[in-house]
């Protein structure tokens, strides 16, 4: 889920932008502050209330967020309000305390989007995949999981990072009239890329360098795998995961995509040079 998703909202496209979000966030916290803390002249507008927090609420339950604030009309706000809180700046700062966190994981968020091209990195894997083999079907449809996911959920994403490491290995090796069967992950890594004589061991006879730097490319590769056992979103967990953020999904996608390009470059590259 993305911002650029919103349109499967009941509500007009032009309102479904990140600034919306935070314009009804903010609206919220401002009636429900004058509620409790009426300047002169204030008059409530409940209805107005119900249909901002209907709106709020549906996009961030859809973001995996909690809406911030749990009243179904102002009036039972004022009623808890009166009841809580003796004063009109702690009435105040209760509202500020709930609305925070919200805005500041809003923020993030379109922050997040706007961090690095990775849009364009995936395109180019894309365009990689379609080059390098008559059939990219399974790659294509991984990296448009990938998409859908990286902006909103990262342990989604880096279940799907290693998705695609998988289909990306399974497609190079049927490309080269290699069996795989059943194989796992590690197992796909390492065969694939004997296949194209990427393993340390083949290009270390050559530059040791680059035999090392094969070696790093393998275990990033590797890594992937290993964190979506951790995090990913492929197998149910003992107890919820905490403490991804969507940075570690970005990096995950990214790290998926560098052993991806490589390989499927190094495809396409060998099957142009064969007579």
């Amino acid at each position: 889920m993305t911002f650029d998703d919103f349109d499967l909202f009941e509500t007009p496209p032009q309102q479904v932008t990140p600034q919306r979000v935070l314009e009804l966030l903010d609206a919220q916290a401002a009636e429900l502050t004058a509620v409790a803390a009426p300047p002169p002249g204030h008059r409530p507008d409940g209805q107005a209330y119900r249909q901002r927090r209907w709106e709020l609420d549906q996009i961030l339950i859809r973001l995996g967020m909690d809406p911030p604030f749990p009243w179904n009309a102002l009036t039972l706000w004022e009623a808890e309000a009166k009841a809580e809180f003796p004063s009109y700046a702690g009435r105040r700062q209760h509202i500020k305390e709930l609305a925070d966190p919200v805005r500041e994981q809003l923020k993030r968020r379109i922050a997040d989007k706007a961090t690095g091209d990775l849009q364009a990195t995936i395109d180019g894997t894309r365009g990689v995949a379609v080059d390098a083999v008559a059939d990219p079907s399974a790659i294509l449809e991984e990296l448009r999981r990938v998409e859908a996911l990286v902006h909103s959920d990262p342990g989604a994403a880096i279940g799907k990072a290693k998705n695609l490491v998988e289909a990306t290995a399974k497609t190079v090796l049927a490309a080269c009239g290699q069996p795989y069967a059943s194989a796992n992950v590690p197992t796909l890594i390492a065969t694939a890329m004997a296949e194209l004589g990427l393993d340390a061991s083949m290009v270390g006879g050559h530059d040791r360098v680059l035999g090392d730097l094969m070696d790093l490319l393998a275990q990033v590769a590797l890594k992937v795998n290993e964190l979506r056992n951790k995090a990913g979103d492929g197998h149910g967990q003992a107890t919820a995961v905490t403490g991804l953020d969507l940075r570690h999904g970005r990096l995950a996608v990214r790290a998926s995509l560098a052993w991806c390009d490589f390989v499927l470059e190094t495809l396409h590259d060998q099957d142009a040079h064969i007579p």
